[in-house]
């Protein structure tokens, strides 16, 4: 997928387009599991952390004024997502 590609697939997921979704959901979801389990050791929890960040940007119609911004959001937010469950984890 090119850059211009995935600025047109941005700009569908600003208006709602479920398939602009799916395509971004797609192309970022495996690399983001991966990061995030970097941080946490266990897949399943980072799936969950990947998937409620997408849950996220659907229920909110985020939009971002960029490529670069959207997977600097993505990324660090994970991370932060990761960060915030091990805290939790370690309370309990």
């Amino acid at each position: 997928m090119s850059e211009q590609d995935e600025v047109k697939w941005l700009q569908g997921l600003r208006v709602g387009d479920d398939r602009a979704f799916k395509v971004l959901f797609e192309k970022y979801y495996a690399s983001l599991c991966a990061f995030a389990t970097n941080f946490v050791n266990d897949p399943d929890v980072a799936e969950d952390i990947v998937q409620e960040l997408f849950s996220t940007i659907w229920e909110k119609q985020m939009s971002f004024k960029s490529l670069v911004s959207f997977k600097a959001y993505l990324y660090n937010s994970v991370r932060n997502a990761s960060i915030d469950y091990l805290k939790h984890k370690d309370v309990e």
